[in-house]
């Protein structure tokens, strides 16, 4: 089930790249997964981008315990629902990898 609700959009400009990952449900797991995976091995597996600022996110409906929290202590985007819409939560933001 974690395979099919997994999502990843990126997004970029002349000189950096953002790649976000989005969760129905983000885990401490997921993130930790996120950044030292999917981020980490980035500009190895787009050769194409490996001389843009990498920034990484994570975007959920719903989290567990400190999810939000780790993401932000890792630097990444914390995009999250407040009510009816999505709001971002951490806009401290630093270059990854």
């Amino acid at each position: 089930m974690d395979e099919l609700e997994k999502k990843f959009v990126g997004i970029r400009n002349t000189d950096a790249i953002a790649v976000i990952e989005i969760k129905y449900r983000l885990t401490q797991n997921a993130v930790t997964k996120f950044y030292n995976e999917t981020l980490s091995r980035f500009k190895e597996l787009f050769p194409l981008y490996s001389t843009y600022k990498l920034l990484g996110g994570v975007a959920s409906y719903s989290e567990e315990k400190d999810a939000r929290k780790l993401a932000a202590d890792h630097g990444l985007f914390v995009l999250g629902r407040a009510g009816n819409k999505i709001e971002m939560i951490n806009s401290s933001v630093i270059e990854q990898f």
